[in-house]
């Protein structure tokens, strides 16, 4: 089974965990694969932080980066206890610094690369992915954060791409 929560379904701690509960019944019965959006309004928040990088606003993407951050950790917290906190806190800074780097580099750029972009905005499926396998974890349900990047293979056409289906 496969299942899609969107960025609605994943917007707060209390919605992750309805989705956590939906997605425990269904594994109990057959395996199952979930796939999440980020969090409601985080990619454009991404995007708008690239927007600002790409213009030379510092200020602008570090508002961005911190509210990126903030939502997160605030979510993290409310979501999770001890160190399953410690550990999804840890994660969000790493992801959280991830974006920071590809955003820095379209900053001293002066441009956003597609490339980059696809990379960056990323970043919210895979920040609402760890959060939900996480607590699916701590509340003793087998569940991987898994990066698509490593299970899907798509055309080099960044931006747009097309996934690459063995016929």
């Amino acid at each position: 089974l496969v299942m899609k929560f969107g960025g609605t379904s994943m917007g707060s701690a209390e919605r992750i965990r309805n989705a956590a509960a939906l997605s425990a019944e269904q594994a109990r019965l057959r395996p199952t694969v979930v796939v999440v959006s980020a969090m409601s309004k985080i990619t454009d928040l991404l995007l708008e932080g690239l927007r600002r990088a790409e213009a030379g606003d510092r200020k602008g993407l570090d508002e961005r980066l911190g509210e990126l951050s903030a939502r997160h950790r605030d979510t993290c917290v409310d979501l999770l206890e001890g160190s399953a906190c410690d550990k999804g806190l840890a994660a969000i800074d790493s992801l959280v610094g991830e974006y920071e780097r590809l955003a820095n580099g379209i900053l001293m750029l002066g441009e956003r690369p597609l490339r980059s972009v696809d990379e960056a905005i990323a970043i919210g499926e895979r920040l609402s992915a760890m959060l939900l396998a996480a607590y699916l974890q701590a509340e003793g349900v087998n569940a991987e954060p898994v990066n698509a990047r490593d299970i899907v293979v798509t055309n080099a056409v960044f931006g747009g791409a097309t996934p690459l289906v063995p016929q």
